[in-house]
């Protein structure tokens, strides 16, 4: 996943990737539904 969205963006070594549980807590730790965020940060070059 990481070497495809470093890829797609022309940014290989430039990408970072992190997951988490939520231990419970709300309708994700209850495995009612699932949830993504993503963030993106941009800087002109």
């Amino acid at each position: 996943m990481l070497q495809r969205l470093g890829t797609e963006l022309a940014r290989e070594g430039g990408c970072n990737i992190k997951a988490t549980t939520c231990e419970e807590l709300g309708f994700v730790g209850r495995r009612e539904g699932i949830m993504a965020t993503a963030v993106c940060i941009l800087e002109r070059v």
